[in-house]
């Protein structure tokens, strides 16, 4: 995510969207600032609603259950959520947060 230094994140999602219109990638988050790219991911949500496939925010500093709330509630506040039988907030179906064997909805 740093190819293109902190002035072009940004762009560098679009082109990954662009380039991947299917299937499950991941993004590395806090290569600057993880709250910054969530708002820069959040720019592009109706591209990432109208994939086939799911975006993974992975963090990969920070305290690890701190850093995991904070961009878990930033997520729900920029892609929504919806509470579930047991009282939890999901995710949409298309963003998801976390790596290989830690996926969320």
């Amino acid at each position: 995510m740093i190819s293109e230094g902190e002035a072009g994140e940004t762009e560098l999602i679009g082109k990954l969207l662009a380039k991947y219109p299917t299937g499950v990638f991941s993004l590395v988050s806090d290569s600057y600032d993880y709250r910054k790219f969530i708002e820069k991911l959040a720019s592009f949500k109706k591209m990432i609603a109208r994939r086939n496939g799911k975006i993974l925010v992975r963090p990969d500093s920070g305290e690890p259950v701190a850093t995991a709330v904070d961009n878990l509630e930033l997520m729900g506040r920029h892609f929504g959520y919806t509470v579930n039988g047991k009282g939890f907030k999901v995710l949409p179906p298309y963003v998801g947060f976390g790596e290989t064997g830690w996926i969320t909805n």
